[in-house]
């Protein structure tokens, strides 16, 4: 007779006999299959990045480029044969980068990365400045200061305000601001001829980088204009 093999356990009172387990024992994991699924995932990743799924284009604007320019003048019939000098401009360290600039309240202002000045926007104001003055009648010749002639008169400037005023939304402005100097070379009359500020705010038709250029190139122009009236008025 065959016996039972009878085990002795605690919780089993009656002491009865246990039969042996039929489930067959798990397997142990395998170390290679989790390699498997991280290898499976990270190719399933570079086919998606490949295939452009993602996306990479940047979300920042591009920075545009102006220049102020006056309109061109009709061709000068001078009789005159006095020159005029005009020296590079002195700009204030608020307006002297080439970003533009926005006054937004009484104090505060703000400088636009993306939309700049083509160059230093005191050489290029001295570069049209020399445009203007040269369309009139006053002078046979208007030269740079790097210019090997003899000048009669030296005009000086100082670029005292360059912004947009978007303090009020809804009245933007361009404000542009410039002081002279025109000095008589003359050694019987030397010294200052003639001392002046020129303030110009010009409306805009929107707040816009292409309005803003359009409205400093109006007030340029208007400040040119004031000057040779005011040129003319000194007999020189």
């Amino acid at each position: 007779m065959n016996r039972q093999r009878r085990r002795v356990n605690p919780k089993n009172c009656l002491n009865l006999p246990v039969r042996p387990s039929t489930k067959a024992p798990r397997p142990l994991p395998s170390l290679f299959a989790g390699s498997r699924w991280l290898i499976q995932r990270g190719a399933l990743l570079l086919l998606v990045f490949l295939s452009g799924c993602v996306s990479l284009e940047k979300s920042y604007p591009d920075r545009r480029y102006f220049a102020l320019e006056l309109a061109p003048g009709k061709t000068p019939n001078s009789t005159s044969d006095r020159i005029l000098s005009v020296a590079s401009l002195r700009i204030s360290p608020r307006y002297a980068d080439r970003s533009f600039v926005y006054r937004t309240s009484t104090a505060a202002y703000e400088a636009d990365f993306y939309n700049q000045f083509l160059t230093a926007p005191d050489s290029m104001i001295a570069e049209e400045l020399r445009k203007g003055l040269a369309a009139s009648e006053l002078f046979k010749y208007v030269v740079g200061p790097s210019n090997s002639l003899q000048p009669n008169y030296v005009l000086e400037g100082s670029i005292n305000a360059l912004y947009g005023d978007f303090r009020d939304p809804n009245r933007p402005a361009a404000v542009l601001e410039i002081e002279f100097f025109l000095y008589n070379q003359d050694p019987a009359a030397a010294g200052v001829s003639l001392q002046k500020r020129y303030e110009k705010s010009v409306p805009l038709s929107e707040k816009s980088p292409e309005a803003l250029v359009k409205g400093w190139d109006q007030a340029l122009a208007d400040i040119v204009a004031a000057l040779l009236a005011d040129l003319k008025a000194a007999n020189l």
